[in-house]
């Protein structure tokens, strides 16, 4: 067994050990604001209740930042160390020029443990937002009451049985979600609206994380039409990123379907891309330059740039994990597949039309119309 994969292996070991940590404290730094859905929590599983809180003396808010600050510290460490160890393992097989085996292992555990992690987070008993339970309110206004939740607030149904769950403060606020999310929260209410409220919020935490499980899916599509070399280091740095379980899967917020849909929509451009550029084997834009070094975002041309070279473990830990999806999503190549014939990009062909060509040059004025 290669070192790089002990190492990514011990990495995914502290990962988790972050992940679980913020599962035993979730209870405690969530119940101010989180006590009625614990309480259920445990009374549906009542073999955990070892982990319930115990209505002991209130902790200061500093003893608590210094917990989440543990958790959040060793899900950092052992992102920074796989992306370190997923690069060592990329660049010893690139040396070596072997792959098959090796690279099948170690593929296997870093999505296992991206799936671990997430599965710890789905069913945390003290959840670190509240606006599941607005989305839960609001899928039931459009769903169950048949209103309309950006005119009526939640305060306007004081009848629901779902209203005590809704954070105070937000109780008074309309809907601010577009109407895709409006109109699948309906959707979920007309489903689910029987049940009790705990099972309510976990059916729309499920469905998240199954939008979300898709983005990953196709994320490594997009990858391999883009960054084939450094595909699963790259996708190390969105799967095993704090931020994105921590936000996404353990908050359950409904960013997840926005990341998805920006995917899809460049998955498509890069396939019309790719099929003009298939014979390179890499999807490049209109002046032949590679994909991802086109990005707006530095950290998305120094990832890509070190990876071409071989060096993956120091792009991809440069790169700052979900800053991959945004350097992917301004990539030019994509844009140019829009463009006449794919042989300019958008931002030539729209510098042309403005008198302006290669970075701002005046064209002569005998080309100008």
């Amino acid at each position: 067994m290669s070192r790089a994969l002990v190492g990514v292996r011990l990495a995914g070991v502290v990962l988790e050990a972050g992940c679980a940590w913020m599962w035993v404290m979730s209870p405690q730094l969530t119940a101010i604001y989180n006590a009625e859905f614990t309480a259920r929590f445990f009374e549906r599983l009542p073999w955990l209740g070892v982990f319930a809180p115990t209505g002991a003396a209130e902790l200061d808010v500093s003893e608590l930042v210094v917990r989440l600050e543990v958790g959040l510290g060793l899900m950092s460490l052992g992102y920074l160390g796989g992306l370190w160890a997923i690069g060592s393992a990329t660049d010893d097989n690139a040396r070596a020029e072997t792959g098959g085996g090796a690279d099948a292992r170690l593929g296997w555990v870093v999505v296992g443990c991206a799936v671990l992690f997430r599965l710890t987070l789905l069913v945390l008993p003290g959840l670190f937002s509240t606006d599941v339970f607005s989305y839960v309110m609001y899928g039931r206004i459009a769903g169950i009451s048949g209103q309309n939740p950006y005119v009526l607030a939640p305060s306007s149904f004081p009848s629901d049985p779902f209203l005590s769950w809704v954070f105070p403060f937000w109780r008074d606020q309309t809907s601010v979600y577009g109407p895709l999310w409006t109109d699948f929260s309906a959707l979920l209410a007309r489903v689910s609206g029987g049940l009790g409220n705990f099972e309510q919020v976990m059916v729309y935490r499920g469905s998240l994380a199954a939008i979300e499980a898709g983005t990953l899916g196709v994320l490594w599509w997009v990858l391999g039409k883009t960054k084939p070399k450094g595909r699963l280091a790259c996708w190390a740095m969105y799967a095993w990123n704090p931020l994105v379980l921590f936000d996404l899967v353990g908050g359950a917020h409904n960013d997840v379907m926005m990341v998805a849909l920006l995917l899809l929509g460049v998955g498509v451009i890069v396939r019309a891309s790719g099929q003009q550029h298939g014979r390179t084997g890499e999807v490049r834009d209109g002046r032949g330059h590679p994909a991802l070094d086109n990005s707006v975002g530095g950290a998305g041309r120094v990832a890509a740039r070190t990876a071409r070279a071989g060096n993956s473990r120091i792009g991809c830990t440069s790169a700052a994990g979900s800053d991959l999806v945004v350097a992917v999503a301004a990539d030019e190549s994509g844009l140019a597949a829009l463009g006449r014939r794919g042989e300019r990009t958008v931002g030539d062909q729209l510098g042309a039309r403005s008198g302006r060509v290669d970075g701002g040059r005046r064209a002569p004025a005998a080309t100008r119309h």
